[in-house]
């Protein structure tokens, strides 16, 4: 079996959960909390004999925080807990998967930075009533139901397949965690929303071309017998390699 390698761009002291949930699923994390990483790979012009960055299989994105409103050319209108050297370092990693069309696994916050990228928008602080369902309560995460669209009420896309592929295992929950404040707005064109809240947030979406799935929720900390449910989209995601 190969081993793969799952790059995760974050605060070191902010991200040991995706780091367990990733070692659980057999996988190799690899922390990315500097541009070191790419720097190297400049340095030593993308050489996979000698650049760490090559090897890496998968990037992960992860929740934590808003991102700086200003990156997205807007006033802040109830973003908090920012972080904006990490914004930028994060959009740096995913360019440059983007630009080699790996995988991306985006999640809560790196849900949104995937659909910022992609020319969508923010909502940066949902109304009260929406945020009595999805916000981070008493130190735990909110819990809520989910519905998926099925696949014949989608136009056919070319990442349809990945999404096939996660529909047929039979593992999608269908009670999510939830611990944000803010909401995908205006969805980006090249997303195609798979998931949904009762309340029509967009809980998923994949990419209509290349291999990347966001999520609202948080799957590294929802648990199932064969251990996260963040498991079942890093395997289907690699699997698209």
């Amino acid at each position: 079996m190969a081993i793969r390698f799952i790059l995760i761009a974050g605060r070191q002291e902010m991200i040991g959960n995706y780091e367990s949930a990733v070692s659980g699923a057999g996988l190799i994390p690899v922390v990315a909390d500097s541009m070191e990483l790419l720097e190297e790979c400049k340095k030593n012009q993308d050489s996979i004999c000698s650049c760490t960055l090559t090897r890496m299989d998968l990037l992960l994105l992860p929740g934590g925080g808003d991102i700086s409103p200003d990156l997205f050319s807007q006033p802040n209108f109830g973003s908090r807990n920012i972080d904006r050297e990490l914004d930028l370092l994060q959009f740096a990693y995913l360019e440059y998967f983007l630009q080699r069309k790996k995988p991306v696994l985006g999640i809560c916050k790196g849900m949104q930075l995937l659909n910022l990228r992609f020319g969508g928008t923010i909502l940066q602080d949902m109304p009260a009533k929406k945020q009595n369902i999805h916000a981070y309560i008493k130190n735990q995460d909110n819990q809520h139901g989910c519905t998926y669209v099925p696949l014949e009420k989608m136009e056919p896309f070319p990442r349809m397949p990945l999404l096939k592929k996660l529909y047929g295992i039979g593992s999608l929950p269908s009670q999510i965690n939830s611990a944000h404040h803010q909401e995908v707005e205006v969805l980006a064109p090249e997303l195609i929303p798979f998931q949904y809240a009762p309340d029509s947030v967009i809980e998923g979406f994949v990419h209509r071309t290349l291999p990347i799935i966001g999520l609202q929720w948080h799957p590294e900390r929802l648990f199932y017998s064969e251990g996260t449910r963040l498991k079942i989209f890093l395997n289907a995601l690699l699997s698209e390699q």
